[in-house]
């Protein structure tokens, strides 16, 4: 009998910017790797993107929908609301080998699901894995970005502890502006799943105590835009100390 293939779970969630939402999950739906799992957190968005998100549903089956009533964000806490809601998808949801979290309005090159979970599959003491940031703009992919980059230059595998010391001391091996490691669900919940900080949080208690992996020719599209909660974050004075003060903890 034939083994049945890893299940990749691709998680993402919506409140606002329905237009980039729409092909952010398209880029999700669209991806080669046929054993997925599309898991969308409805975080109390408005009549419009939940019947949207509702219809899709209904036509995909890969397709898990964790609904919230009233947006769980707070302008003072912004990072308790994704710990809240990523956590609870954890738990209710989820069930992949391996799980990415993708912004709503970011792209994923068609590939992306395939390429994780290979790396995964060539080197079992892989414990993470990781693509290629590309930013992209209303006006289009940044192509210097695309074809001249001058971070993310590192082998295939790596010892991650590498990974992370070469980060701490400006290396050029590692660059994200946000999430970006897949990780085996077994370690995300041994390390007590998300917290405030979902970025560096797993760099530093995960990526370090195994094998990472990396495919360059899987490629997440970073959304540009003024609408980026990070940039209206950063208008009302907000610097993230409570997450950075938990990962210290």
């Amino acid at each position: 009998m034939k083994k049945k293939s890893p299940t990749f779970t691709i998680l993402t969630d919506v409140y606002w910017g329905f237009s980039l939402f729409k092909e952010g999950i398209r880029s999700v739906q669209n991806q080669t790797y046929s054993n997925l799992e599309i898991v969308i957190i409805n975080n109390g968005a408005d009549e419009e993107i939940t019947d949207y998100v509702l219809d899709l549903a209904s036509k995909d089956q890969r397709i898990k929908i964790l609904h919230y009533k009233e947006n769980r964000f707070r302008w003072d806490d912004s990072e308790y609301f994704l710990m809240l809601i990523l956590n609870e998808a954890l738990k209710k949801k989820i069930t992949g080998d391996y799980i990415f979290y993708k912004s709503y309005d970011d792209l994923l090159s068609e590939n992306y699901a395939e390429c994780m979970v290979k790396l995964f599959k060539e080197d079992p003491s892989c414990l993470t894995a990781s693509g290629r940031p590309v930013s992209v703009y209303d006006s289009g992919i940044d192509q210097k970005e695309l074809n001249e980059r001058t971070k993310n230059i590192r082998p295939r595998y790596m010892p991650g502890h590498l990974l992370v010391l070469d980060f701490l001391k400006g290396g050029n091996k590692w660059s994200s502006p946000g999430s970006l490691l897949t990780l085996k669900r077994k370690s995300l919940i041994e390390a007590g799943g998300w917290d405030r900080n979902t970025d560096l949080s797993h760099f530093l208690r995960i990526l370090p105590f195994g094998v990472t992996g990396f495919d360059e020719n899987a490629i997440l599209y970073w959304r540009r835009h003024e609408g980026q909660t990070n940039k209206l974050l950063n208008r009302k004075g907000y610097t993230g100390a409570p997450a950075l003060y938990d990962l210290l903890d």
